[in-house]
């Protein structure tokens, strides 16, 4: 083939190699065509064979031309001159109008529409209403002479009236064919560069003129049912109301003209070319709650969907899903199931923007007649007819999820606008829902069902109706338990298998467990729970034997006791019948843990209730842990059972006895469990003992603390405390052999950062620091200098015993002899770990420990600490090293340590007097570091951290400003570029507020300049 020279294209070359291209050659030929039609793209002669190539009789050379302009504008369109402009409108116009001429010349005129977007988008394009002159080619045709085409005004025809007249003259096809034309320059203008968009607004807005016009012709037109005209009116009206919610749009006042249109558009729901997209622009818009959706819109769509066959067929599409889910065989069945879902949430979104005016009355007429209704009466039957169509197999999330949302609306929305007198008329339909949501919730019995359900939306979407009912549940109160409970006791029907009555019960009693923690009204809502927990439907669900097919069912019934703990630690009676259930409950392996932890949360509220079951609750342990088929969870729970009613126990002999027995449990369950791992001889078994061992023993250790709320002192009555006897002292001796042992099976934990085991063993010590008087787990103050001092210097789990011996000094603040002992060994033991750890850097989070423990030091024995020159030389160079740390945990705890030591106050002159020395002597050092910091070292989340021991350091004093002035000054400020001048203002707003609040102000406005982030400071 023949390679052509930029001048020497003809038609006739240029119409072959299209046709070649067109039958789809070889590829080494189709390569080598595709080539040369791109050179004549480019070639100079390309814009008058473009227009030749329009008058083909081939389509597909038609084609190639309309896209050859479209290609000669996008490359070298901006170079084209006024005149050329003006010409080339006159040519791309008239070959508009014989392509309307030509049967299947569509292809070919959707492409000559883009050149015309183009063209108008050239910023030097005088052209400015095409719409309007692309409807006039239309309706004029061959009737518009070349001296009209080429006339250099910005639209061809001038006479306005004159041509909103002769709209009315299109056909329906050539109407089809202005709206596809208008609906390709909406969305065209949408993708214009938004920097083009503000010198293209002007003429965009001539168009958004015109648009209205010819959009009312066509809603106007008594043709609109014919198909051709459905197709395009609709898509054409949606591109421009896209275009007109565009923020360079809305707010002008052409948009607002393309708005007033929306009343005629509900007739398009039921159009079966425009359904499905008219439902999603109503749902779009209604989402959006746009205030330009007038009255007359919304009483056409009440009108639809109360008496339409269009909002029947959907309905009845959905109403059918439910009866045969299985039904959805063809491809019409999906769709039609699609757009019916599509119609649930249309109705949901149209409700949600009407709920405020749910319940005004409107009147509307028709003919002579007037009718008075109140939107409720067409939406709320809708929305609760949608409801039963979301079950376990014909759920959607988005409809689901819609449902949801109307209703959450209707909670918050409704009542807050609502001017009803009462309730009542809001409550019912709530009611309602919630019953019909239950039926939904359901799941079904399969003996492979399991508590990890794999139907993710279901499992969603009963989350979010627990969500809303707790919602309308702080709303309304107890009418919503009170429904609960009723539908749950309605379950019980005659001839009813248990398993029937499990499906049904199950869904309103997973969401009256959702209600346990936001209990109001006591009185009413206990009246409530009487009636559940009392009901033959319960009794059957929870004294049941069921298969695997129901134990879902009761597994939540038992929780629920758990759950609602409160309520039985009011109502003693029902909390001693509640136990009479669990107690058999433990017989079954499956039923066990969850009925294990429902004894441990009515033991830990209602201790002092169930002393006299304390034998059954010891029993009822000793026999679980006699399987070792039980897990360990389930015996922490029954562990931490008898530990919270033995605390509450007024006799100290019971109180040591029962110990006794739960120390022989757990060290024959340490011994059967190390023999195993011993013979599997693998680490991992033994290490697996350790913390099952010492997760047991922290249960023990938390259930036994004395409650906040607990008023009643047995110490001081007529025996002496168990925990200061002998026996006492025994027991703690084996608790702490048990967590040394274990702490030996994890032979590795040394050089394993983090060390779980001793992690764990370290929270039982912590839970008895929180203790204010003795207790099994309220160990001798000597024994924890033992434990954190057992480990050497380099091990990993420093970490843990330095949080452990930080929360000791928080915890103890007296001035006793064994106590000062103990925490001057601690502060020894820790300032070995900062010397050997040399730098923050080496291990910041163990910087950090450290740093709290001298910070809770100050706190809490700030004598202790200046006692020794040593313990201050020491804590005050390692906060001036994490000063300097690159890392913001060791920076900001020593901030709040040096915060804590500069400002103490309350207690002794010569402490107060050493801690003046302390500063004196650092003061400069500490100036330098917080100066660094504020000077960019530090990010700006840490400012306020910072700020607070620099604001103690000004404010308490006087010779901060030679400090700050001298760090200002050092060589060593890491922001070079900050003026003397910036230097010095600051330092005289840092005096001038001397420690007040505005401080932090300073400090952040600094520290933004020497970042760069502003230019010059300002001051505050």
């Amino acid at each position: 083939m023949a390679s052509h020279s930029s001048s020497s294209w003809s038609f006739s070359d240029v119409e072959y190699l299209v046709g070649r291209f067109n039958q789809q050659p070889r590829p080494q030929d189709f390569e080598a065509i595709e080539t040369q039609l791109q050179a004549f793209q480019r070639d100079e002669s390309g814009w008058q064979l473009a227009d030749s190539l329009l008058t083909s009789g081939d389509n597909g050379v038609r084609f190639f031309g309309a896209l050859t302009f479209l290609t000669k504008l996008n490359q070298s369109g901006s170079s084209l001159t006024v005149e050329q402009i003006y010409e080339l409108r006159a040519r791309i116009l008239k070959r508009i109008i014989e392509a309307t001429r030509r049967p299947n010349d569509s292809v070919v005129l959707t492409k000559l529409f883009g050149v015309v977007s183009r063209l108008i988008s050239i910023p030097q394009s005088p052209w400015r209403r095409p719409l309007k002159d692309v409807t006039t080619c239309m309706i004029l045709g061959s009737g518009i002479g070349d001296e009209t085409l080429y006339a250099p005004t910005e639209t061809i025809f001038d006479d306005n009236d004159q041509w909103m007249t002769l709209l009315f003259n299109l056909s329906a096809q050539d109407s089809s064919i202005c709206l596809t034309f208008a609906t390709i320059l909406a969305e065209d203008m949408l993708v214009v560069p938004s920097h083009q968009r503000k010198v293209l607004i002007e003429r965009e807005l001539q168009n958004l003129v015109d648009i209205v016009p010819i959009l009312d012709t066509c809603f106007s037109k008594a043709d609109i049912s014919s198909s051709s005209m459905t197709e395009t009116l609709f898509p054409c009206y949606l591109a421009w109301i896209t275009y007109a919610k565009d923020p360079f749009v809305r707010p002008t006042d052409e948009a607002r003209t393309v708005f007033k249109l929306l009343p005629r558009t509900p007739a398009f729901l039921t159009k079966e070319e425009s359904s499905q997209s008219a439902m999603e622009f109503f749902i779009e818009l209604f989402n959006e709650n746009g205030s330009y959706v007038q009255e007359d819109t919304n009483f056409k769509i009440l009108e639809l969907l109360q008496s339409s066959n269009w909002a029947k067929r959907h309905l009845a599409v959905l109403d059918n899903a439910v009866a045969n889910p299985d039904q959805f065989e063809t491809d019409q069945d999906i769709d039609e199931w699609e757009q019916a879902l599509c119609f649930g949430r249309m109705v949901l979104a149209f409700g949600q923007f009407q709920i405020v005016d749910l319940f005004h009355e409107f009147t509307v007429t028709s003919g002579n007649a007037h009718e008075r209704f109140k939107c409720k009466d067409v939406v709320l039957p809708l929305v609760q007819r949608l409801i039963p169509t979301q079950y376990y197999k014909t759920i959607d999330e988005r409809l689901s999820g819609a449902i949801i949302d109307f209703w959450d609306n209707f909670v918050v929305d409704a009542m807050s606008h609502s001017s009803l007198e009462n309730t009542d008329e809001l409550l019912k339909p709530l009611l309602e829902a919630l019953t019909l949501l239950c039926f939904s919730a359901r799941l079904p019995v399969v003996s492979e069902f399991s508590d990890q359900d794999p139907n993710e939306p279901m499992v969603n979407f009963r989350t979010r109706i627990k969500d809303f009912i707790q919602s309308a549940y702080e709303e309304f109160g107890v009418a919503i338990l009170k429904a609960l409970v009723d539908i749950t006791m309605a379950t019980s029907e005659a001839n009813s298998s248990l398993e029937a009555m499990c499906v049904k019960a199950e869904p309103s009693l997973y969401f009256v467990r959702g209600l346990a923690d936001f209990m109001q009204d006591y009185a009413e809502e206990d009246q409530e729970l009487e009636r559940l927990f009392g009901s033959g439907v319960f009794t059957q669900i929870i004294s049941a034997t069921p298969p695997n097919r129901v134990g879902r069912v009761k597994r939540l019934a038992i929780s629920c006791l758990g759950e609602f703990s409160d309520f039985f630690e009011r109502n003693e009676d029902h909390l001693l019948t509640a136990l009479s259930i669990l107690f058999p409950c433990l017989e079954d392996q499956e039923m066990a843990p969850t009925a294990a932890h429902s004894i441990a949360d009515l033991c830990d509220r209602s201790r002092s209730s169930l002393i006299m079951r304390l034998p059954d609750l010891v029993a009822g342990c000793e026999r679980l842990f006699e399987e070792q088929r039980y897990n360990y969870q389930c015996k922490a729970d029954l562990c931490r059972s008898v530990a919270s009613v033995t605390q509450a126990t007024f006799s100290q002999e019971r109180k040591v006895r029962t110990f006794d027995s739960l120390m022989d449990l757990l060290e024959k369950d340490f011994e059967a469990r190390l023999s195993e791992g011993q013979q599997s001889n693998t680490s991992e078994e033994l290490v697996d003992c350790a913390r099952h061992t010492l997760y047991l023993l922290l249960g023990i250790s938390r259930a036994s603390q004395i409650p906040d709320d607990d008023g009643y002192d047995p110490v001081g009555l007529d025996e002496p405390d168990a925990w200061t006897t002998e026996h006492g002292r025994n027991i703690q001796g084996r608790i702490l052999s048990l967590v040394k042992n274990a702490i030996a099976l994890d032979a590795n934990a040394s050089s394993r950062p983090g060390g779980s085991v001793f992690t764990e063993a370290c929270a039982i010590f912590k839970a008895g620091y929180r203790e204010y008087k003795p207790g099994p787990f309220v160990f001798q103050p000597s024994v924890t200098v033992d434990f954190v001092t057992s480990l050497d210097v380099n091990d990993q789990r420093q970490i843990a015993a330095a949080e452990t011996a930080s929360t000791f000094v928080a915890s103890h603040s007296g001035q006793d002899t064994a106590t000062k002992e103990t925490v001057w060994q601690l502060v020894t033991h820790v300032c070995r770990v900062t010397s050997n750890l040399q730098h923050p850097r080496n291990d910041p989070l163990l910087a950090t420990v450290c740093m709290q423990f001298f910070e809770h030091l100050t706190s809490r024995n700030v004598a202790i600490l200046t006692s020794s020159d040593e313990f201050i030389k020491l804590s005050l160079n390692f906060s001036l090293q994490c000063l300097q740390s690159p890392e913001a945990g060791p920076r900001g705890q020593a901030a709040t340590f040096l915060a804590s030591l500069v400002s103490v106050q309350n207690s002794t002159p010569d402490v107060e007097k050493k801690v003046s020395e302390i500063v004196d002597s650092f003061g400069e050092k500490i100036t330098t570091c917080l100066i660094n910091c504020f000077g960019g070292d530090a990010s700006r989340s840490e400012l306020d951290r910072l700020s607070t021991p620099f604001r103690e350091l000004v404010g308490r004093y006087p010779t901060a400003r030679t400090w700050i002035e001298r760090a200002l000054a050092a060589p060593e400020f890491p922001s070079q570029g900050v003026e003397n001048k910036d230097k010095r203002m600051f330092a005289q707003q840092v005096l001038l507020v001397r420690g007040g609040y505005k401080m932090k102000n300073v400090v952040r406005e600094f520290w933004a300049l020497c970042r760069g982030t502003v230019a010059d400071y300002g001051g505050i």
